[in-house]
C-alpha cells in the first residue's frame, strides 16, 4: 500500500523557486548522472545511509528529485524530504509513486525548517552549502541542530590554501578525478550539439552556470559546525578540484558531523 505523500509550502525562497523550475527540475537528473562524481556520491551516500538504524526518521534537505530515497526504501526509514521548488518535488513525487515510502514532501528552506526539536535522528543535506552565503549557512546550521538528534551529513566544496607543490601531489595521486571532469564536459558539449542538430532547445542544460555558486573555506565550514554545537566525526573526499591559477584545493567534501 502507498504510504502519505503530503506537500506543504512553508518559507520559500524567490530566486531559488524561479531558478528550479520547468526544463531545470525535469532535466536535473538527466544532466547529472553521466557524471562519475555523481555516481561516486551515491555510492558514498548508499554506504552511510546502509549504517542508519533501522525505521530511523530522516530530514533529506534539499531533496530535489529525490535521489537518495532508494537508499531510505531498504530499510524502511520515514522521510521529510524539504525543497524550496514545487517542481523539484513535483520530480521527486513521480520518484515515489506506486512505492511504500513513508514520505512528507515540504515546500521550504533551511533558514525555517518546519519540524519540531529534535524531531528527527538524522539531516542529510547533499548540494546546497555551495548555493548559499555562509550567513545563511549558519541559520540552517543552528536548524540542522535544533530539529536532530543525532547526526548531520552535509555535502560542500570547499577551498584550500595547500601552495603548488602539494597541490600537484593531490593532483598526481588523483589524476581520475580530472580525466573524469574532462570526460563529463565533452559528454555534455556532445549532448547540446546533439539537441541542435535535431532543432531541440538546450534551456535548462546549463543552469549550473547561472546559479549563484559560493566556495567556502574549509576551515570556516569547521568553524560554523563546531560553533552550532556539532562535533567533526568524519570527512570524506569526493574528488579532488584545484584551481592551479590561484593555487587552491577545492576538494567536494561529504562531512559527517554528530550532535554533542
Amino acid at each position: 500500500m502507498e504510504q502519505s505523500k503530503t506537500n506543504i509550502k512553508i518559507n520559500a525562497s524567490k530566486d531559488a523557486t524561479i531558478h528550479y523550475k520547468g526544463d531545470v527540475a525535469k532535466l536535473y537528473n538527466k544532466n547529472r548522472t553521466s557524471s562519475l562524481k555523481w555516481k561516486r556520491e551515491q555510492k558514498i551516500m548508499e554506504k552511510i545511509i546502509s549504517n542508519f538504524s533501522p525505521k530511523s526518521i530522516i530530514l533529506d534537505i534539499p531533496v530535489g528529485t529525490g535521489r537518495l530515497i532508494p537508499f531510505y526504501d531498504s530499510r524502511s526509514h520515514k522521510i521529510y524530504g524539504i525543497d524550496i521548488s514545487s517542481d523539484m518535488l513535483a520530480e521527486t513525487s513521480k520518484a515515489t509513486k506506486g512505492t511504500n515510502t513513508d514520505i512528507d514532501l515540504i515546500e521550504g528552506n533551511i533558514e525555517k525548517i518546519p519540524l519540531r526539536d529534535n524531531s528527527v535522528d538524522y539531516v542529510v543535506c547533499m548540494r546546497l552549502f555551495n548555493l548559499i552565503p555562509i550567513s545563511t549557512l549558519v541559520i540552517g546550521l543552528k536548524e540542522f541542530c535544533r530539529v536532530s538528534r543525532d547526526r548531520i551529513f552535509i555535502q560542500v566544496r570547499v577551498i584550500e590554501d595547500i601552495g603548488l607543490i602539494k597541490l600537484i601531489a593531490k593532483m598526481l595521486l588523483d589524476s581520475r578525478t580530472h580525466i573524469n571532469s574532462l570526460t563529463h564536459q565533452i559528454i555534455i558539449l556532445l549532448k547540446k550539439t546533439l539537441n541542435i542538430i535535431k532543432g531541440q532547445s538546450n534551456k535548462g542544460k546549463n543552469e549550473i552556470a547561472r546559479e549563484n555558486y559560493y566556495l567556502h573555506r574549509k576551515e570556516d565550514i569547521y568553524d560554523v559546525l563546531r560553533d552550532e554545537g556539532f562535533d567533526i566525526v568524519r570527512t570524506i573526499e569526493i574528488d579532488k578540484g584545484m584551481d592551479f591559477r590561484k593555487r587552491l584545493y577545492k576538494p567536494f567534501l561529504i562531512i559527517e558531523c554528530k550532535k554533542n
